[in-house]
């Protein structure tokens, strides 16, 4: 299933759509995410063979690009492949400086109004930058778990090569750094897929994450 530039990519659709809910204000604090039902039950635990009762909710990443590179598109497609296992997910890439401004404050204001337009209001929006909180591999998971228990749509953007303008930041329910090094767009894609695919399969309890 080949990602196509500059437009939605859409694996098949989860099913089970609920009533809007705010995520708990403590799932905010550092990367420790409290998995609670969403009717106040006990918090969640692991089954026996590793697999946790969660919902995994469908995801979208926003992406600030131009057309990849044949390299970086072959490896996003095979993640984005792997993370349709487990939920729907789309790529909606939208094209930078879409304004033709030289001055980069107008460049990031364009582009984040686009981006903007993109998300929907109950989406649960992280936004990754470099001015964000480091999460491991399993803080990842959590956060993934949390908006599954309160049935919130993940959105993830990433920026262009001049990042988010401010009302993107504004935006969002959570800040996320992929790497203390700055990441071309691309490779911060390839990143973020293996990620939540990596995400994926320690909710699931698949044999991947060691």
């Amino acid at each position: 299933m080949p990602l196509q530039t500059f437009a939605l990519k859409t694996a098949p659709t989860a099913a089970g759509q609920h009533k809007q809910a705010s995520l708990p204000s403590v799932a905010k604090s550092l990367g420790l995410w409290p998995h609670q039902r969403c009717a106040g039950q006990d918090v969640r635990a692991w089954a026996g063979n590793g697999r946790r009762d969660v919902h995994i909710m469908p995801m979208t990443v926003i992406i600030v690009s131009k057309e990849s590179s044949k390299g970086g598109k072959m490896f996003a497609d095979e993640l984005f492949d792997k993370v349709s296992r487990y939920t729907s997910v789309r790529i909606n890439a939208i094209k930078p400086n879409p304004r033709n401004s030289q001055i980069p404050e107008e460049q990031r204001v364009a582009e984040g109004q686009k981006v903007l337009k993109a998300i929907e209001g109950r989406d649960y929006v992280v936004v990754l930058d470099e001015r964000g909180q480091e999460l491991s591999s399993e803080g990842l998971a959590d956060l993934v778990a949390a908006a599954g228990d309160v049935n919130r749509p993940l959105v993830f953007c990433i920026g262009g090569p001049y990042g988010h303008s401010d009302a993107v930041r504004g935006r969002a329910d959570r800040m996320v750094r992929l790497s203390s090094m700055v990441l071309n767009h691309q490779v911060a894609l390839v990143v973020l897929l293996e990620q939540l695919y990596r995400a994926c399969t320690i909710l699931r309890g698949v044999p991947y994450h060691h």
